[in-house]
């Protein structure tokens, strides 16, 4: 049957959708060879003309049975094409709620950012001693089989998880945290082991490091959450001790990692706690495969994340490192730890470490959010403490960790000076910053704060200290930062390793791989380069494994073995890593004293020109595409060779080497002591597990290792591990962007589909036979093709290979096996289809002649009721007419009568409510009035008393104000000429000019003093005069207050107001004889003065002549 045949009516097909990736519709006309456009109905009933091109090649993708969609297993689809699995996917997210689904060898979980009841302890007995396929996708199977491998096989395994494809896109700036996050499922290896597993007596006391789970709240995302003890081969062994405290506590914590949650994760755009660093966890298991230990390597930590949390885009910011053109991306953190120091810096054991709030730290609010919704950073930090603690971290360590974190913080807020237009710079040696940067590190502050600013230039003859430029002092301080961060990150992964680590022999491991996915931005620099490089390797492993089990299921059932061709990105790969590659230029390019990202760029367009996987852009010369196994990726070389170099200055590294804290002393210095391999059984491959970061050697820097070199080196290590075992994959798909609970995103899926592998798995099994069913399933589901003669037999194998044979003609479509029979893409759903036309024409033959018989047993039923309602509906509304005239006749009657007599008692309210009105207005009137008559009465009578009082009291107030004023004045330029008398008479120039008239002086001296006292007797006749007057004021008073006692003897207010008012000008007259004992004082003392003056001037008037007349002697 050809392709064209199957587009028939009825038939459902896919057609490219622009918001839904993939529309659904239905075939409404038969197709024909040589038509040029499919006449199709849409969901929405809407009509829809799909052009065809003239080779026919240009068909949409026809739609699987209905039987076929939400199939567990993607691989069983009779049609294997994209939009087929996307909308499985959808199907079985959206309405069956299950987040996995298998493809083949490969697990697709999609997170549903929601708990969800699938991880408990009854799961996880569910899916022991079940093969994979008995029962629904689950992580738990992946881990029951990776189990069963090692321990019945004896095949030690490796279980893959990839996070999402990475684009970049516009965000929404507010999420909600999501309950967990895929990419770590690594961080609940072990969290059954607690509950289901006994480890050996001599790691009794290590237990409690390997019960090991995600953060509270969310949910284990893990694959060897199975791992444990067997008993006789099935099921798991329950422990029979109950667990320690320690164990409960750790249960909701971190797993193998429980700092590195706090330390390697931060909140990005698109998760709230996205781990920031790949990692590869082997669990090591003894002869009687009990779990003995662990050991992580982790892979390319993001130390930029530690002193910029930005996206790159075009915009200049000056602060920033490493990069002058970048914006900053909103909903960006750093990683948790600091946020969770800041939050806690209230608590006594930190008063030290002068932190305040995140938004005060420049290296924690570069982002704009620096809180997460639902998450107590003061409590995750209580967690991470606790952690610690299980790890077996001292207190003194751990108060040290957290002093050089702290110390990271304030290094970021130093204020750098730049002098001579940014040609030099300094830092102030009184920066609180840089004092507590130095206090917490332990290191001397003058030294740091002078390599901070300079650095030192060795040469064949000498050294030279030269100043740094403001950018290279921001670019050297925030490249000390993240070193600092990359060591202690280092020292606590040895840490863990250390404190995992087993004396008894390991017998066997399962490999547990979190790495990052395929990432491309609007711009694209070092880490997402090594990222895609990372994958490209992974997936060219995953490929060749896929290829390899598909050639072995074809053998199993003997079916003849066709080469399939799968794309083979080999020739990217040695794009990157080959001889003369990518990073063997960057390499080459980082030892050139004066080597340039421009530079190296040039190399690569002039090398790899001609390379199919490598581009030029049009309007760049410093930018390169690389054409990936999954899209084009441009990269922009600016800051290539510094991310590379990983270059931090050995002065500075010697001063940190130098510090008094023992711990900070040691991150620096080299290590000497290699980690011992871990010892493998008999029939395990042997792989040595070191550190995927080999340590700095800061004191020989041309003969440090490139970043670039050392990721190579980690990854070829890591490949050698993978291939020796026996991988499980699971890829993680994020269905949408907003992290809202079971919403699906058809866009935002199929880009990481097209990126994780999926699709290439369904196409290498699309070249095959992807559709395989069992002969008993065969004949179960088709027997209605099958004729009666056939159906007699006993040999359902024979039935179903001569009903094959009669319905598909071309036997090259399907191919017998020993127990399944294989088929090419489509021919299910073309026995679908004729199993369904079969179905139709028998369901279209019962329904003619039952419809007819309904119909008319309906009609005979319905003429019979409806004569039968007529009858009594016409005697029923006869009967309800005569009734309606009799009842509208008496209520015509009554609403006049009624109306009547409550249109007259209205009238009466109203009448009787007005007059009311009217007699207390007119009164309220009258009285208002007389009571305004009487008031502007009284108040005139007041006011006629109190505005004569008051102008006698401003006036008496005002003169005795004046001579006060006079007084002063006059007294202080008294004084004032007194001090210049003395000045001159202090000069001995001026002897000579006092004898001069000093007859004159005496003379206006005792006129003077005669004025003043005329002045002070018209004072004492003024004083007098006032005194009088108040006296007359008060007999006046008392007169009229008589005169009113006599006239008005009830009026007892205006009494007391008299008599206060008497009292007032009493204590006036007081405070006016006050005023007069103060003026002669004054006088007195000013009397005194002047006779002092006169006595003073009439003796240096004496002193002055006898020196006259001695100097007059002596000449």
């Amino acid at each position: 049957m050809s392709t064209a045949e199957l587009y028939t009516k009825y038939t459902r097909v896919w057609i490219p959708d622009p918001d839904e990736v993939w529309r659904s519709a239905e075939v409404i006309k038969d197709y024909k060879e040589g038509d040029k456009s499919l006449q199709l109905k849409l969901e929405d009933e809407t009509l829809y003309e799909y052009p065809i091109g003239l080779q026919g090649n240009e068909l949409p993708f026809l739609r699987n049975p209905d039987i076929l969609v939400g199939e567990n297993d993607l691989t069983v689809l009779s049609y294997l094409h994209e939009p087929a699995v996307l909308h499985n996917l959808k199907v079985r997210f959206l309405e069956s709620n299950h987040i996995y689904t298998y493809c083949g060898i490969v697990l697709v979980a999609i997170n549903p950012y929601e708990h969800l009841p699938i991880y408990e302890q009854d799961v996880i007995y569910a899916y022991s001693g079940q093969n994979m396929g008995d029962m629904d996708p689950h992580i738990f199977a992946v881990a029951e089989e990776a189990y069963k491998q090692m321990a019945r096989h004896r095949v030690v395994g490796t279980i893959l998880g990839f996070k999402s494809f990475a684009i970049a896109m516009a965000l929404p700036s507010s999420f909600l945290r999501p309950p967990g996050k895929f990419t770590p499922f690594t961080l609940s290896c072990l969290q059954c082991s607690l509950c289901l597993s006994r480890s050996h007596k001599t790691s009794e006391n290590r237990q409690d490091l390997l019960v090991l789970t995600l953060r509270e709240g969310c949910p284990p995302w893990c694959l060897m959450a199975k791992l444990s003890n067997r008993h006789g081969g099935g099921g798991w062994y329950r422990m029979k001790t109950k667990p320690t405290a320690a164990q409960e506590a750790t249960h909701g914590s971190n797993i193998m990692v429980p700092d590195l949650g706090a330390i390697g994760n931060a909140k990005t755009t698109r998760n709230d706690n996205s781990s920031r660093f790949g990692k590869y966890i082997e669990i090591g298991f003894d002869k009687r495969y009990h779990i003995i230990g662990a050991n992580m390597r982790t892979y390319l930590l993001e130390k930029s994340r530690v002193v910029f949390q930005v996206m790159l885009a075009s915009s200049s910011s000056p602060v920033i490192p490493e990069r002058d053109e970048m914006w900053k991306a909103e909903n960006e953190r750093n990683y948790h730890i600091f946020y969770q120091l800041c939050a806690s810096s209230s608590l006594p054991e930190f008063k030290d470490l002068g932190l305040t709030c995140a938004e005060d730290f420049f290296y924690t609010s570069q982002g704009g959010d620096i809180s997460i919704d639902g998450v107590d950073d003061a409590a995750d930090l209580e967690k991470t403490r606790h952690a610690f603690t299980l790890l077996g971290v001292k207190e003194s360590h751990q108060m040290t960790i957290f002093r050089i974190i702290a110390a990271i913080l304030h290094l970021g807020n130093l204020e750098i000076q730049a002098e001579r237009d940014g040609e030099t710079c300094s830092v102030s040696s009184e920066d609180e910053h840089l004092k507590n940067f130095c206090g917490l590190l332990g290191v001397e502050l003058s030294q740091m704060q002078h390599w901070l600013c300079h650095r030192k230039l060795v040469t064949m003859a000498e050294t030279y200290v030269k100043n740094m430029s403001l950018q290279q002092v921001v670019n050297a301080r925030n490249a000390l930062a993240k070193h600092i961060y990359a060591q202690l990150f280092s020292w606590i992964v040895q840490h863990i390793n250390k404190s995992l680590h087993s004396t008894a022999k390991q017998h066997s491991f399962i490999g547990v791989l979190d790495i990052y996915g395929f990432e491309t931005f609007e711009v694209n620099s070092f880490e997402q380069f090594c990222i895609n490089y990372a994958n490209e390797k992974l997936q060219q492993q995953f490929n060749s494994h896929v290829f390899k089990l598909e050639q072995e299921e074809y053998m199993k059932e003997g079916i003849p073995w066709t080469l399939i061709d799968f794309y083979d990105n080999q020739p990217c790969i040695d794009l990157i890593e080959a001889k003369l590659g990518i990073l063997d230029l960057l390499d080459e390019e980082c030892k050139v004293p004066k080597g340039t990202d421009q530079n190296w760029a040039q190399k690569l367009y002039d090398r790899h020109s001609s390379n199919q996987h490598f581009q030029k852009p049009r309007m760049s010369n410093t930018s390169f595409i690389i054409l990936h196994f999954t899209d084009k990726v441009e990269y922009q070389s600016e800051g290539f060779l510094e991310k590379n170099r990983d270059t931090v200055y050995e002065e500075q590294i010697n001063i940190l080497k130098a510090s008094k804290y023992q711990m900070v002393a040691d991150l620096f210095h080299e290590e000497k002591d290699a980690v011992p391999s871990t010892p493998m059984g008999k029939g395990t491959p042997r792989i040595s597990v070191r550190s995927a970061r080999p340590g700095i050697k800061a004191a020989n820097k041309e003969h440090k290792k490139t970043v670039g070199h050392q990721f190579r080196n980690s990854l070829h290590l890591l490949m050698e591990t993978l291939n020796a075992t026996t991988p499980h994959y699971v890829r993680c798909i994020k269905p949408n962007d907003e992290k809202l609970p079971f919403k699906f995103d058809p866009k935002r899926a199929v880009q990481q589909l097209r990126a994780c592998g999926v699709l290439e798995t369904i196409r290498i099994s699309a070249a095959g036979f992807p559709s395989r069913w069992s002969y008993h399933d065969f004949f179960n589901r088709y027997r209605v093709l099958m004729d009666k003669k056939d159906l007699s037999k006993n040999d359902k194998k024979q039935i179903c290979q001569t009903l094959l044979q009669g319905l598909i003609k071309d036997p090259d479509k399907f191919q017998f096996g020993r127990t399944k029979i294989f088929f090419r893409a489509g021919q299910v759903a073309y026995l679908e289809k004729l199993r369904s036309d079969k179905f139709r024409a028998a369901t279209i033959m019962i329904q003619k002649t039952v419809r007819g018989w309904l119909q008319r047993v309906k009609y005979q039923r319905l003429r019979q009721a409806a004569v039968v309602l007529q009858r009594y509906t016409r005697g029923h509304l006869a009967r309800r007419l005569a009734e309606h005239l009799r009842r509208t006749r008496a209520a015509v009657v009554l609403q006049k009568q009624y109306r009547m007599l409550r249109i007259l008692r209205a009238f009466q309210r109203v009448r009787n409510a007005t007059i009311t009105i009217q007699a207390f207005a007119r009164g309220m009137f009258v009285r208002r009035m007389y009571h305004k008559i009487l008031a502007e009465h009284k108040a005139t009578i007041l006011q006629k008393y109190v505005r004569g009082w008051l102008a006698r009291t401003r006036f008496l107030r005002i003169r005795s104000a004046t001579i006060v004023l006079q007084c002063y004045y006059r007294r202080r330029k008294a004084r004032q000429q007194l001090k210049a008398l003395k000045i001159e008479a202090r000069s001995a120039q001026h002897l000579k000019k006092l004898n001069i008239g000093m007859e004159n002086k005496v003379v206006q001296l005792q006129r003077k003093i005669d004025e003043q006292n005329k002045e002070y007797k018209l004072l004492n006749e003024q004083l007098s005069t006032v005194m009088s007057a108040h006296s007359s004021e008060v007999d006046k008073l008392r007169k009229e207050l008589l005169q009113y006692q006599q006239s008005q003897q009830g009026d007892g207010n205006q009494l007391v107001s008299l008599q206060e008012e008497m009292e007032h000008l009493r204590l006036e007259l007081e405070r006016a004889h006050g005023e007069r004992k103060v003026v002669e004082d004054s006088h007195v003392k000013e009397k005194d003065l002047l006779r002092k003056v006169r006595l003073s001037v009439v003796s240096q008037v004496v002193q002055v002549v006898i020196l006259v007349k001695l100097h007059s002697s002596w000449v």
